[in-house]
């Protein structure tokens, strides 16, 4: 009776030592699993006896589950989960023939993907936290607001679309230098209106003086527009477009918030990926088989739309917004205040995240050849020509492409490899790894359209946390693949700002903006900075050179000012980041002006350069930088001869255009940049 006794308590003691969140989510499982295991082997070796076992475990069950309910849950963040990992038996292997009893291990619950992740065992995870369902009920109020609006301001809107906005685009393209006429017939927006999918506010550190909004939006619309288009190449042809959907990802960013007014220093719109725009070609469309015209028009809004994606961003600075008197008179809004605003469009980089790809191994066959292609193959080996004649997949010509939001840098190809050797490092300059990703991204080289063997993605803010110290390369398997491996490693390399005092003696990052362009004359331009090339024969891809958004607008002065006045324009609110290399003593800047003059031949660019140590001791002053005007022809006796003929056949033809602009004397251009300095910080 004594040991009877002596059991219970023992029992009962180990017992306690079980939280309710331990009861509930691993030992209930584990009760469940063995109750189910003993069922089906009884019922395996005698069917009725496997009902005689049932009957009085389903009252026992009924039992535990009473006493499981009463169970009072507390916090569950620091419940384990059962972890079991059953080694995977490898053929290949010298211990193959060893036995490996599975290992059971307890793991925090929200770090099970981890632990599997680095584990090649098969494991079995019980008590994993599982990611909280999104509550899209907090949006219900939202679309159904926009769905009222929708429906009674639809008809104003679709009447200022054809009646205000029209008018002024046709007058746009008929400034065009090519000749475009478009028609617009009808446009409808339909009955559906755009919906929120998610918004979602990101956690930053409390120091951080910033908040970051990720917003998803969908219009999957009946809208039709109806369009009669002619150019120089297409004659002229009626299009129906309807069944209009998109979606896509915005992120705004608040910065320098402050108890203050105005309360913020500036905001920041990026895309959070490439918008999906996606329309239907109606009958007219089709009846013309006009479809390399909807091919042309997807790939133009793909290219304009992929400057704005992230890591590409617009920042506006509170003090360029047009605010209410009330407002605007407590601002400080002199020429210094613009100055410092600029500061703002400048990107604050976080880090690098390196790259190094050496090989991949086991890539499939993806090519079809055969010998008949290589008729030489017949004189040295006649058998294997012959066994090789019927066309079958032998090889692959592999490329890897690296990317990070609109950023991506490619290999050189390696033809007829299917265990290819590259050798490549990417630094990729990284802003924000908030929600971001990393993509390395093998393809087939074909003559049409790539395929993609297969891709591993990583999380920016894994990278950054798990491989700011230098690791060995390892294997790691492409998805969609059964095989096939790259072999890689990352590291984070985190920046810090150069003191103006001191030297880049190491590699870095130059981060920048445009303040202003100010010229003599009319100028449309367009920015390019670009560093000095050392991609080292394509084994070393990252930033070297960065080109703006080209100018909108014709104006002799372009600054960041009152968005009011109309002197800015888009590149204005537009930073850029390149890598440093410490051997680097200069920067180029280029202003290609995109206004022909009469009596020049070709456009005009205007060249400079800048040392970086000049930059590093101006600190935080800006840039002011005299340009020396280049041509991107020749002015040559000929070239002039063949311009002015043109004019003339133009004229004769009267498709001349509008004014026609005429170089000045003593002409001149300035730029004015703001620049910061960073060194890399590599953790030992």
């Amino acid at each position: 009776m004594t040991d009877i006794q002596s059991i219970k308590e023992t029992f009962w003691k180990i017992w306690n030592t079980f939280s309710p969140q331990m009861i509930r989510h691993i030992v209930h499982p584990v009760i469940l699993l063995l109750v189910v295991g003993t069922y089906a082997f009884l019922k395996s070796i005698n069917f009725y006896l496997g009902w005689l076992y049932l009957i009085p475990v389903m009252y026992c069950v009924s039992i535990w589950c009473t006493y499981l309910a009463g169970l009072k849950m507390e916090d569950p963040k620091d419940v384990p989960a059962l972890v079991v990992s059953i080694p995977i038996k490898n053929k290949k292997s010298k211990d193959a023939k060893l036995k490996k009893a599975p290992k059971v291990n307890f793991v925090e619950a929200s770090q099970v993907c981890d632990y599997v992740a680095d584990s090649r065992d098969v494991s079995i995870s019980i008590g994993e936290k599982a990611s909280q369902p999104e509550n899209k009920e907090g949006l219900h109020w939202l679309n159904k607001s926009i769905e009222q609006i929708w429906i009674n301001k639809r008809a104003a809107v679709e009447d200022i679309v054809l009646n205000v906005v029209w008018p002024k685009v046709k007058k746009i393209l008929a400034k065009l230098p090519i000749k475009i006429k478009i028609e617009l017939y009808s446009f409808s927006l339909g009955l559906v209106p755009p919906h929120f999918r998610r918004i979602f506010v990101h956690e930053v550190q409390q120091e951080e003086d910033s908040m970051i909004i990720d917003i998803d939006l969908g219009f999957a619309s009946e809208a039709a527009v109806k369009v009669k288009i002619e150019t120089d190449v297409i004659p002229r042809v009626t299009l129906l477009v309807d069944s209009v959907y998109v979606d896509v990802g915005i992120r705004i960013a608040l910065r320098g918030i402050s108890k203050h007014p105005p309360y913020v220093q500036g905001f920041e719109v990026t895309l959070l990926h490439q918008p999906e725009i996606h329309w239907n070609l109606g009958d007219l469309a089709r009846m013309a088989n006009i479809a390399f015209i909807d091919r042309t028009i997807r790939k133009l809004i793909n290219d304009n739309v992929k400057i704005l994606v992230i890591p590409n961003k617009l920042s506006i600075p509170i003090c360029v917004v047009p605010l209410p008197r009330e407002l605007g008179s407590i601002m400080n809004t002199d020429e210094k205040a613009y100055s410092e605003s600029g500061r703002i469009v400048i990107p604050n980089p976080e880090g690098i995240v390196r790259v190094v790809l050496e090989k991949t191994a086991n890539i499939p066959p993806m090519d079809m050849t055969s010998s008949l292609l290589y008729p030489s193959v017949l004189f040295k080996s006649p058998r294997r020509f012959f066994t090789e004649m019927f066309p079958s997949k032998k090889s692959s010509d592999p490329y890897a492409v690296v990317r990070i939001g609109s950023h991506e840098y490619r290999t050189k190809t390696v033809y007829k490899e299917l265990n290819a050797t590259f050798n490549t490092t990417f630094d990729i300059p990284v802003y924000c790894p908030l929600d971001q990703h990393l993509e390395i991204v093998i393809y087939d080289e074909d003559f049409n359209t790539d395929d993609i063997i297969g891709k591993i993605i990583e999380r920016l803010e894994d990278i950054k946390d798990n491989y700011s110290v230098e690791k060995e390369a390892k294997w790691r398997g492409l998805s969609n693949t059964n095989n096939t491996r790259a072999y890689l490693k990352y590291l984070w390399i985190s920046e810090q700002i150069v003191d103006k005092s001191s030297n880049l003696d190491s590699d870095g990052l130059l981060a920048f903006s445009c303040i202003g362009i100010y010229s003599t004359s009319l100028c449309k331009p367009k920015i390019s900075i670009k560093l000095t090339d050392m991609s080292d024969e394509g084994h070393y891809l990252t930033d070297r050179s960065w080109k703006a958004i080209m100018a909108f607008k014709e104006l002799k002065e372009f600054t960041l000012s009152n968005l009011s006045l109309g002197l800015w324009d888009l590149f204005n609110l537009q930073g850029g980041m390149l890598r440093l290399l410490k051997d680097d003593t200069t920067i180029s800047i280029e202003v290609e002006d995109s206004l022909e003059r009469e009596d020049e031949v070709g456009r005009r660019k205007w060249i400079g350069e800048v040392a970086i140590q000049h930059i590093i001791e101006r600190g935080e002053e800006p840039i002011e930088l005299q340009l020396s005007k280049t041509y991107k022809k020749k002015q040559s006796f000929v070239n002039k001869s063949v311009k002015k003929l043109s004019l003339l056949a133009k004229t004769m033809l009267g498709t001349s255009g509008g004014t026609v602009l005429q170089s000045e004397e003593e002409e001149s251009m300035k730029i004015k940049l703001q620049c910061v300095v960073y060194r890399d910080v590599i953790k030992s």
